[in-house]
């Protein structure tokens, strides 16, 4: 839980983006993330490691994992953009209740 809190405070007031996706990460493998708000913590990831820190592997990533864990998060379909537009492979929306056929 300390990762987050500290990824917090790298992200804002320091702006000190490596040290904030360093953090967050750790909290996502420590599984130190609020259950049900992983979704707002992935995309921060994903969007600071593409935008801010230029971590390509760090942000593709987790636009799949907001694919596909949390697709229900709203962010899924902007993932698929940015990893469209880095040339990564795009991975098919998660349909909620869809019945495979």
């Amino acid at each position: 839980m300390m990762y987050l809190h500290l990824g917090d405070v790298y992200f804002y007031p320091l702006k000190d983006y490596k040290k904030m996706v360093s953090c967050y990460v750790l909290a996502d493998k420590h599984k130190g993330l609020v259950p049900g708000s992983e979704g707002f913590i992935y995309w921060r990831i994903a969007y600071i490691a593409q935008r801010k820190t230029h971590d390509r592997k760090t942000a593709i990533r987790y636009y799949n994992k907001l694919i596909t864990e949390v697709p229900t998060f709203g962010r899924s379909y902007e993932s698929q953009l940015a990893l469209k537009e880095m040339g990564a492979h795009v991975p098919p929306l998660v349909l909620i209740g869809k019945k495979s056929e």
